[in-house]
């Protein structure tokens, strides 16, 4: 039951919880919430990276410089996976990415053979990272103006995981029914 001045109401997160409260008057919160009151739990902030790092295995595909294209393919295709990751000797230093596009672009369209070209020669640099506190709204935006589908999640020095514009959007995609769901409860008082 619903209480419309300081009762509690499931969060549309968590809906096994009831931590969440409602204030006297609507208050803009970061989850998108206008009725819920300024102590809104950890998990009822803005979705952000770390969220859908959470979800996923954590494994980020890596190849060296100095492999064959041919090689990055056959690694991306195993892994079914647009992109992949460069790395030197130490797995944490991001030399670039070689995605689906550059293969497009710098090996199919200049005529280059993909077992006589080096990872080095046609990877994209500078490599556009975020963190593991983006928010999933600043991280597509800065896809969408980069036109970049996958972008390396840095915490610190380390590399936590890989994120894709796909991971972002069903996220996101699963907030908004959470939403309306939420805001249908609450406009049918149940």
């Amino acid at each position: 039951m619903v209480s419309r001045a300081g009762g509690t109401r499931k969060c549309p997160f968590r809906p096994d919880t009831e931590s969440a409260r409602i204030g006297r008057r609507p208050a803009r919160l970061s989850c998108g919430f206008l009725d819920i009151a300024r102590n809104c739990p950890d998990h009822c902030l803005l979705a952000d990276v770390a969220k859908i790092l959470a979800q996923k295995s954590g494994d980020v595909i890596r190849i060296s410089g100095d492999a064959t294209v041919f090689e990055a393919v056959k690694a991306m295709v195993d892994a079914n996976v647009g992109a992949i990751l460069v790395t030197g000797d130490d797995p944490n230093h991001i030399e670039g990415i070689f995605t689906e596009r550059d293969y497009l672009r710098r090996i199919a369209v200049e005529g280059r053979t993909s077992r006589d070209t080096t990872v080095r020669e046609v990877m994209s640099t500078p490599v556009i990272v975020v963190t593991p506190q983006t928010t999933v709204e600043e991280a597509m935006a800065l896809m969408t103006d980069r036109r970049i589908r996958h972008a390396p999640v840095v915490d610190g020095d380390q590399l936590a995981g890989m994120v894709s514009i796909g991971d972002l959007v069903r996220l996101q995609s699963s907030e908004q029914d959470f939403k309306i769901q939420y805001l249908t409860e609450y406009i049918t008082a149940r």
